[in-house]
């Protein structure tokens, strides 16, 4: 299997898929892969970092970062409850269409912007 796939490879892997997992121990700003994933309606499994909860709320599973044996617990809950993982899929996929809405976007660098020139003027 090569180091790094297409899009179509990627796709076509996704669509095999069962669970999307997200393993990270830090660094994240954003969690893109978790938003991407949200989208194709994937059930999401990702480790507790901030960026992670807050893009995934309540539509996905979390476990302790680092900790191998809630990671594997978390797996096994969805993959032993097919209908839990497409709820948590679809949840997901209606979150990321709100979550990373343009408007949505705009509205919250917008709301940042005005807190720092408000700060800026004290």
């Amino acid at each position: 299997m090569p180091a790094r796939l297409s899009g179509e490879q990627l796709e076509t892997a996704l669509a095999q898929s069962s669970v999307v997992v997200v393993p990270s121990l830090g660094g994240e700003v954003f969690g893109l892969v978790v938003a991407e994933n949200m989208a194709r309606a994937m059930p999401i499994v990702a480790s507790d970092l901030g960026a992670f909860t807050e893009v995934l709320g309540d539509t996905g599973l979390v476990f302790r970062t680092g900790d191998a044996a809630d990671l594997a617990a978390a797996i096994s809950r969805l993959l032993d409850d097919p209908p839990l993982g497409s709820a948590l899929g679809q949840r997901a996929r209606q979150r990321a269409l709100d979550f990373c809405s343009k408007s949505r976007m705009i509205e919250a660098h917008t709301h940042v912007y005005r807190e720092g020139c408000s700060a800026a003027k004290d």
